[in-house]
């Protein structure tokens, strides 16, 4: 399994396992809660399915469609979600490099 994979289900165990209010800076709702750990499941299942695929490409743009809706969800509401969708915005553009690279390497 590569690097990007393993920082990857990281990622997704860490999402799985914090306190949604670190992630929010505030106290969370419950649904808020259970997306955050929806996308831990998400970043788990997708570093197991490219562990095994190789499909980096394929992950590289799940990445990028994610990022891009969370720098609108910043942008629409800045004081409620703004610090978890930046935090996510800027994970996801990290992985979508880090997948490229991947890529690359073969």
């Amino acid at each position: 399994m590569a690097p990007v994979e393993l920082i990857r289900i990281g990622l997704g165990v860490r999402s799985l396992t914090e306190r949604p209010s670190r992630a929010f800076g505030r106290p969370a709702s419950g649904v808020e809660g259970g997306v955050l750990r929806f996308l831990g499941v998400r970043q788990v299942v997708q570093g197991v399915v490219v562990g095994r695929t190789g499909w980096h490409a394929l992950s590289a743009s799940v990445d990028l469609l994610h990022g891009s809706s969370m720098v609108l969800l910043a942008i629409a509401q800045p004081r409620r979600y703004g610090k978890a969708a930046g935090a996510q915005a800027l994970t996801a553009a990290v992985l979508v490099a880090l997948e490229v690279a991947a890529s690359r390497r073969g």
